[in-house]
């Protein structure tokens, strides 16, 4: 393994332990997780999520396909959470529309992987996503804080 990928390696398995760190704390203190990743990814398999999961064996996992919130590929995204907040976002792909496949493409003679593109989440998905933390603040009565300049 070359130092970088090792590197890398070493960095990826940090974050993921403050992670579960925040995540506990929040929890401890009653406060709402959310964490996110594709349902293939491997992060659900290490130790450090499934010590997370034991501490918490009520974590929901909610799944939903990308494609049902204005994603053009079918990806399957799981998140993690202690609140049933976003439990309406579940939506799947019902088989009812055609997919951008996910097959690279070579752009003026560079390989170009359409994994890059499903970096961001699709707007419809953070507009529903968005309101409904709005009408949880608004339920709440929290106050919110004017925009700054």
């Amino acid at each position: 393994m070359k130092n970088i990928d090792k590197l890398r390696i070493e960095l990826t398995n940090l974050l993921y332990e403050i992670t579960i760190l925040i995540a506990r704390i929040a929890i401890e203190c009653n406060t709402a997780i959310f964490i996110e990743n594709p349902v293939k990814n491997l992060i659900w398999k290490i130790s450090a999520f499934i010590s997370l999961f034991n501490f918490c064996p009520h974590l929901k996992f909610n799944i939903f396909h990308n494609c049902a919130h204005g994603g053009t590929r079918e990806k399957s995204t799981y998140f993690a959470t202690n609140v049933d907040w976003f439990d309406s976002v579940k939506f799947r792909y019902d088989k009812q529309h055609l997919h951008t496949p996910w097959i690279p493409i070579v752009i003026n003679g560079r390989v170009n992987y359409p994994t890059h593109s499903e970096e961001v989440y699709p707007k419809f998905l953070c507009d529903r996503m968005a309101s409904i933390v709005l009408a949880i603040v608004i339920a709440a009565n929290i106050i919110m804080a004017p925009d700054l300049p």
